[in-house]
């Protein structure tokens, strides 16, 4: 069958979340949709909560798969592995925990048809236990805009708010192995390669946020591994992107993007070694983001008090920021 979406669903201690998520991608409007979860080797329920709810969508069975791995191996990989058993003329991503809006797809898909796109943004809400807010997430259509957007955080690099042209993953793309900013290492790759961006004006994707997560323990060894994983990815961006012809404001977003990463040390600065890491790594990028006019300006300001060796010390024993 030639399907006109396939949509990659890692699976991995989701037992609490995926039913909500597989009765909204099953009851997507989209017709020749194609459903591809991947079992990262999870250890709870939710293969076997997945299976009862597959069952109540009779329709739907011929175009679901189950991949399973046999241990965890990662988000990256988990969704490298569903692009790789996936037909559909687009792909999209969603997490386990997460949730689409029923024409979702449908208006995504429509709106890449018709304007000849190879990438579609949707805007998207993130839901905690206290609040729903909706995030709009595209403001520049031109390659270097939208690439500078996501570089410089003004919009969402995340892979789950956008559909993809298969064709995308046939250019030499890089896959990411960490699981720290892995969307950005992955979605910045595809949008060089991207000829033309369309935008659905509306909230579709809605992106939970558990505070029991692990990606939001402030726990030391977290802080460092989030740290190591971010620098990963974003060596692997500058890598991709250091032989390619680019605009001034994708170089400097490229340098801002770094700045982020090393950002994740500041939680662990009264840690002397994690203070001489801080120092060490990138030497020189405080003064390009004070220079830096696209940078927003309280990290400019951040950057001025870090070569003046006023930040983080001073500013956090007077409350201006706050580390642990």
């Amino acid at each position: 069958m030639n399907y006109k979406l396939s949509v990659i669903v890692p699976v991995y201690r989701v037992e609490k979340y995926i039913e909500r998520c597989a009765r909204s991608l099953f009851e997507q409007t989209l017709d020749a949709m194609e459903f591809v979860f991947v079992n990262d080797g999870t250890d709870d329920k939710s293969i076997d909560v997945l299976r009862c709810v597959i069952n109540e969508y009779p329709q739907r069975l011929e175009h679901i798969k189950i991949i399973n791995l046999e241990k965890n191996t990662g988000l990256p990989n988990a969704r490298k592995v569903g692009i790789e058993n996936s037909a559909g003329e687009y792909i999209a991503f969603c997490d386990s925990d997460d949730w689409v809006d029923k024409d979702a797809y449908k208006l995504m898909y429509e709106t890449a048809a018709t304007d000849g796109c190879d990438i579609i943004v949707c805007d998207y809400r993130t839901v905690s236990e206290d609040c729903t807010v909706s995030h709009q997430s595209l403001y520049h259509y031109d390659k270097a805009g939208f690439i500078s957007d996501m570089l410089y955080g003004k919009t969402s690099w995340s892979v789950w708010n956008k559909i993809f042209a298969r064709d995308l993953f046939s250019y030499d793309i890089e896959y990411p192995t960490q699981n720290m900013g892995e969307d950005g290492a992955l979605t910045l790759q595809l949008s060089y390669y991207s000829h033309k961006t369309g935008y659905v004006n509306k909230p579709l994707y809605n992106y939970l946020q558990r505070s029991t997560s692990i990606v939001n323990a402030k726990t030391e060894e977290n802080v460092h591994r989030k740290f190591e994983q971010a620098m990963a990815n974003s060596n692997l961006v500058m890598a991709f992107f250091k032989d390619k012809e680019i605009s001034p404001i994708v170089s400097r977003g490229l340098t801002y993007m770094l700045y982020r990463s090393r950002a994740l040390l500041i939680s662990n600065y009264s840690n002397p070694h994690y203070m001489k890491m801080w120092r060490e790594t990138c030497p020189g990028i405080d003064r390009k983001i004070l220079l830096d006019s696209n940078a927003p300006l309280k990290e400019r300001i951040r950057a001025m008090l870090s070569l003046l060796r006023l930040y983080p010390i001073i500013t956090n024993a007077i409350g201006l920021t706050k580390c642990n």
